[in-house]
């Protein structure tokens, strides 16, 4: 059966009246603070709140779905130059959608925006990007730390056997920081005819770990993924190969930057 938005037009108007009430009352609060009062480093009060939505294939050009415009919201492709005819992974059918306020003022209504556009019969899913929160210790941030004690700790993490290979022929794109010699990586396991730098746009993905925070975070998440059994940790594919994408100079991404 198709899905009907009938249903869900309401609470989706509803929500999204919540939303910008909650806004302009935080603004007008805010109004009445003096200038050394006013927040300096942006909090949550200060993110955009957003809903990432795929639109159905149903949908034919490259504009967001009616139902989705109909809302007010603004809404931008994800993917900026997505072609509607050479696009085989249907990138034009992803946007952005800005709700009317911040994190702070969404809260938990986010979720239901997002629910209510996926029951929308020209959007096939929905999701609102939320941010959790997460802490950790000061040290593990500046990097180092020691080796875990159990080999397999990766494995356990995701729920495979211990003691089993995996990942021949396989060839495991990974977007991130980019990649370090280093003795959990064996060379022969790095696919560097293929690497490619996105800040460079030069085929070197080689990370010159001169950032602060999280150095090296693309070399250890290859670890997890390709280290072998004479290392200091199991990889949980270790017969697969690496294909470094770096993107990033950190995983630190300042307000989804």
């Amino acid at each position: 059966m198709g899905r009907s938005s009938d249903a869900t037009i309401g609470p989706l108007s509803e929500s999204l009246a919540v939303i910008a009430a909650r806004a302009a009352m935080r603004r007008q609060q805010l109004g009445h603070l003096p200038p050394e009062q006013m927040r300096v480093v942006p909090g949550i009060s200060d993110v955009p709140a957003r809903v990432i939505l795929r639109r159905s294939r149903r949908v034919q050009g490259l504009e967001a779905p009616e139902s989705v415009l109909a809302t007010g919201c603004s809404t931008k492709p994800l993917f900026k130059g997505a072609a509607e005819e050479d696009d085989p992974f249907a990138l034009a059918d992803y946007f952005l959608v800005d709700l009317p306020g911040s994190r702070e003022d969404v809260g938990t209504l986010g979720h239901d925006v997002a629910y209510a556009l996926s029951r929308q019969g020209d959007v096939e899913d929905a999701f609102y990007e939320g941010a959790a929160a997460y802490a950790m210790g000061l040290g593990s941030i500046l990097g180092g730390g020691t080796p875990p004690s159990d080999k397999d700790w990766a494995r356990k993490a995701i729920g495979m056997p211990s003691g089993t290979t995996g990942g021949a022929n396989v060839l495991i794109g990974h977007p991130d920081t980019g990649w370090a010699t280093h003795p959990e990586l064996d060379a022969a396991a790095i696919d560097t005819a293929n690497q490619w730098n996105t800040l460079t746009d030069t085929p070197d993905a080689r990370d010159p770990l001169d950032y602060i925070l999280f150095n090296g975070h693309g070399t250890a998440t290859a670890g997890l993924m390709i280290s072998g059994t004479s290392g200091q940790i199991n990889g949980v594919a270790p017969n697969a190969r690496i294909v470094p994408i770096r993107c990033a100079q950190s995983v630190v991404l300042i307000l989804d930057a």
